[in-house]
């Protein structure tokens, strides 16, 4: 199922855009540490959780155009919104941060870093790594921005270490959730179940494809299958 939406929690609005098809996860990151712990939501620990189900998972490509287009669609729902700063949980909302920082007058960004890793059998557990600047978000009102909400523990991480600073208040913003996460942000546009391929991924997805389909040919058709253009990545790989 997928679900186009608009504007705060609570009060979607259809949007008439291209709907997507349904899976069970995306990928973040894809290289497993050297303790035997590996991020969350790579490819390795859902080939071990999930078995042949990923060889049939179902992916939604965020074009270009499309990233343009939602990033237009959000700020008709904010603008009307006050906010001193932007707070980019990064990596994953750089692109969006820049963006929006653009439409809101060119708003400053502060950036943290957050990672998810899990190990077998074991919780899955969301680490800050890197902090923002303390003065700079000082009685501030911030939005914080992801790529997307997937299980809700990153903006839960983020929403904790607000708690300890002197803000006046902070809004959690994500194009994309998902169907299950609780609770959801204060803004976001689709709700989409499919493993999501932003256009600023490229060798991540590969690397991905090349776990799970186990050879370079097939990886590299998946790629060409999902949007990708090979005039774009000949020679990368």
């Amino acid at each position: 199922m997928v679900e186009l939406v608009a504007g705060v929690e609570g009060k979607g609005i259809p949007d008439g855009l291209p709907a997507g098809r349904q899976a069970r996860s995306r990928g973040v990151s894809f290289e497993a540490s050297t303790d035997g712990n590996e991020p969350e939501t790579g490819p390795a620990t859902r080939l071990k959780n999930f078995g042949i189900e990923l060889l049939n998972m179902k992916f939604y490509k965020v074009s270009w155009k499309e990233l343009e287009t939602d990033c237009f669609a959000l700020y008709k729902k904010i603008k009307k919104y006050k906010f001193d700063r932007i707070l980019c949980v990064s990596r994953g909302g750089l692109v969006w941060a820049r963006m929006f920082s653009d439409l809101l007058g060119n708003l400053p960004i502060s950036h943290l870093t957050a990672v998810s890793y899990t190990g077998i059998h074991k919780q899955k557990n969301v680490e800050i790594t890197e902090l923002p600047e303390h003065k700079k978000l000082n009685n501030q009102t911030l939005l914080v921005i992801d790529e997307i909400a997937d299980h809700g523990k990153t903006f839960a991480k983020v929403k904790e270490y607000l708690r300890t600073l002197k803000i006046k208040k902070y809004y959690t913003l994500a194009p994309i959730i998902r169907t299950y996460i609780k609770p959801r942000p204060d803004f976001y546009l689709k709700i989409i179940d499919d493993w999501i391929i932003y256009p600023y991924e490229l060798k991540e997805t590969y690397k991905a494809f090349l776990k799970i389909y186990k050879t370079k040919e097939k990886a590299l058709k998946m790629l060409l299958k999902n949007g990708f253009k090979e005039d774009n990545f000949k020679g990368l790989f």
